[in-house]
């Protein structure tokens, strides 16, 4: 989604932005008991000494990798950072330029911006404010934003006209969270005027249609305001909680709903509620309050097919000030890390009911194939499952980003795995190759 990012969704203009020895096999089968697709990898149990493995095969695998990804011709430069602290193991490394004016080249410690990872943490914060009895996930929006909060003359229930029906007001907090709202997306969706907001954006940096948009500091108000001049709250997609639909306006009502019930800035709400407990001193909500580290590195859309090149979007100084509580974090590979381990470790979100809210996963229609065999979504989190072989599983859980970012977190081996491809178009397969050279380096067992 953001490579969430549904390719086939978030397209620009005409697109929407080794086989297993024989000994390996055999070992395999006396390990393992019971039928296909079992999750069991607790390598503890294999008698396996990853350490060596890791230390050894993983980082040659884990090189080979970002050495491909160096060589795709649209990806400018890529950060990796796979971190294992049960067995003391972190790879971390940074291929090409990071900065094109200067010729500077990339850090593995530099900032870039996460795009919907972010979206991550709205939910977590929604979540600790559920804990704090602050709302209820089944409680429907007009309990908790009223019409005062939407732009002058529109009100909360025509935020989704449904068959003539006005039902906006209905929708549910979890509804949002895990995208089956219906609402029409304001980013990537059409509105009246035939394009979407983001196309809007590239064609006024690129000069083909001056409209000053690519320049504007939005609010969430004024990006309310969009979504109800161009006739979006008549365009829903379903009735809310019949379908998955992936769509930056739910987050943008979350955030909302987050500055109204604790009186305080989303970007204060993300600096109180995690950053201080997930160890991320730098990250900061760009465009929307003081930078408290460095600004993002270079990173890219890939618009060759329209004539326009591969797009460096800081060089052309766009303002991505449209993307808040769905896609403004900025932060470094190392401080994501620390958000998953965080999170999964209690640091966040103090009751085990509210982490089982968030994984509590449906399905989506994200491409799949024999190796991603799963690709569900819960509260403001993903879940991508992986078949190692025909005993087991693998599954993953974190986020995607717009800008070919993904950052995700395995429970049982307690690895967290950050790769930024700094490109909008990017393949969704590197996230996988990054799986297979774990799993050639025997963290998963055997």
């Amino acid at each position: 989604m953001d490579t969430l990012i549904w390719q086939s969704k978030k397209q620009i203009f005409s697109v929407c932005f080794s086989g297993i020895s024989l000994w390996l096999s055999l070992a395999v089968t006396t390990i393992l008991t019971g039928c296909g697709g079992s999750d069991d990898i607790d390598v503890d149990k294999s008698g396996v000494d990853v350490n060596v493995f890791l230390d050894g095969r993983a980082n040659s695998e884990l090189d080979a990798v970002l050495t491909r990804i160096a060589q795709e011709k649209n990806i400018e430069n890529a950060i990796l950072m796979v971190d294992v602290p049960k067995h003391g193991y972190r790879w971390h490394k940074a291929v090409g330029i990071g900065n094109s004016r200067t010729q500077a080249p990339l850090s593995p410690k530099q900032n870039f911006r996460t795009g919907s990872v972010s979206k991550m943490l709205t939910a977590i914060r929604v979540l600790q404010l559920a804990e704090q009895g602050l709302l209820d996930l089944d409680q429907p929006i007009a309990t908790l934003l009223s019409d005062a909060d939407m732009p002058a003359g529109k009100t909360l229930a025509e935020l989704s006209v449904y068959q003539g029906q006005a039902i906006g007001g209905q929708i549910t907090v979890r509804q949002l969270l895990n995208h089956r709202s219906g609402i029409h997306d304001y980013l990537f969706g059409e509105g009246s005027s035939g394009m979407t907001l983001a196309e809007l954006m590239v064609l006024d940096a690129t000069g083909v249609l001056p409209s000053g948009v690519s320049q504007k500091q939005w609010s969430s108000l004024a990006l309310l305001d969009y979504f109800f001049q161009n006739g979006m709250g008549n365009l829903p997609y379903a009735v809310p909680d019949s379908r998955f639909f992936y769509t930056d306006s739910n987050y943008l009502l979350l955030g909302m709903i987050v500055e109204k019930l604790t009186g305080r800035s989303l970007a204060d709400n993300y600096r109180d509620g995690i950053y201080s407990h997930a160890d991320m001193p730098g990250a900061y909500l760009e465009w929307y309050e003081p930078a408290k580290s460095a600004a993002p590195v270079d990173h890219y859309l890939d618009a060759s097919h329209d004539g326009l090149g591969n797009l460096n979007i800081v060089e052309l100084e766009i303002n991505t000030s449209l993307d808040w509580g769905g896609g403004g974090v900025v932060t470094d590979a190392v401080s994501l890390s620390n958000l998953l381990s965080a999170l999964f470790n209690k640091h966040l979100l103090t009751q085990e009911a509210s982490l089982a809210e968030m994984t509590s996963f449906s399905a989506t229609d994200f491409p799949t194939n024999e190796f991603l065999t799963q690709y569900n979504y819960g509260l403001g989190l993903v879940e991508r499952v992986y078949k190692l072989d025909k005993y087991r599983d693998v599954k993953l859980y974190g986020h995607d980003g717009f800008w070919g970012i993904h950052a995700y977190y395995e429970p049982k081996t307690q690895a967290s795995i950050v790769l930024v491809l700094n490109q909008a178009t990017a393949d969704d397969r590197w996230i996988g190759d990054v799986v297979k050279a774990l799993m050639k380096a025997k963290l998963f067992g055997i």
